[in-house]
């Protein structure tokens, strides 16, 4: 089966391809029967997966239908997607009111890896939570076309669409304080942020379990505390929001969406304000 993978998410795709080629033989002619998806329907319910991980595989299925399927089976399979997704539940993303005061504690162990560092100085300084793929395909030093690439010279970041989720070109521009502290623990080549080994991460979970290792918190829930504490700051705008959002590669609608309705799981502004110099 010949596939066409995208860069961020090859170490997943791989294995959905293994496991499925394991149990229907060759996938791409098989996806040309009808009869296909129900029999796909009938392996999820055996190995009794969750509604995340059917709506990953159906997903990934959808990626391959350009290349086999007619027009009419193309719109059966997004339709299945469509379904995949709404039955996901819908939860609120777990914050933490007290994240900075968290993150800053962990600045000051004298054993934490400095690519950990990197990734708490873009939190606290910038409010840059950004996907841990797009952290760990970061290079500094010489820009050679494979993933995103960050001056720190000048502070130009480019992150490259073929690199990310959202598959859109973003440029960001960090602040000379947020450079100045970077250069403290960045290498001057290779990747911003780099294995405990020094070599590259090879998957973003090994990258989210160091995090919590060292933070004593979830990556993922350092990211949504940073955008709700932006997001519900009383000064903030729409259009402060909207740039954002940009920045960390969310849609205008999913930002707002998410991150600013909590019931009452954090305060509406708990922590100092953006922009205050910290001691």
């Amino acid at each position: 089966m010949s596939l066409n993978l995208s860069p961020i998410s090859v170490s997943r795709r791989l294995s959905q391809a293994r496991q499925l080629e394991a149990q229907f033989g060759d996938v791409l002619q098989a996806m040309q029967s009808p009869e296909f998806p129900d029999r796909v329907r009938g392996w999820f319910a055996e190995r009794q997966f969750m509604p995340e991980t059917r709506h990953s595989y159906v997903a990934f299925l959808c990626s391959l239908t350009h290349q086999v399927c007619t027009p009419q089976m193309v719109k059966h399979y997004r339709l299945w997607l469509e379904q995949c997704k709404r039955e996901i539940p819908n939860q609120d993303p777990e914050v933490d009111p007290n994240y900075r005061q968290h993150l800053r504690e962990a600045l000051q162990n004298p054993s934490i890896p400095d690519s950990i560092c990197v990734s708490i100085i873009l939190i606290l300084e910038e409010g840059l939570a950004l996907r841990p793929s797009d952290l760990i395909n970061t290079r500094v030093g010489e820009d050679v076309g494979d993933g995103h690439y960050l001056d720190l010279s000048t502070g130009q970041w480019q992150i490259r669409g073929s690199y990310t989720k959202n598959r859109q070109d973003r440029q960001l521009t960090l602040s000379p304080t947020t450079l100045a502290k970077l250069r403290q623990y960045a290498p001057r080549v290779g990747f911003l942020v780099s294995a405990l080994n020094g070599q590259r991460y090879r998957t973003t979970s090994t990258f989210c379990r160091n995090f919590k290792t060292y933070t004593g918190m979830r990556f993922l829930v350092a990211r949504h505390s940073a955008v709700s504490h932006f997001n519900r700051q009383d000064q903030t705008t729409v259009q402060q929001i909207k740039t954002q959002a940009h920045k960390l590669g969310h849609s205008f609608s999913c930002n707002l969406a998410k991150y600013t309705a909590f019931g009452g799981s954090m305060p509406p502004n708990p922590l100092p304000q953006k922009n205050v110099t910290e001691e």
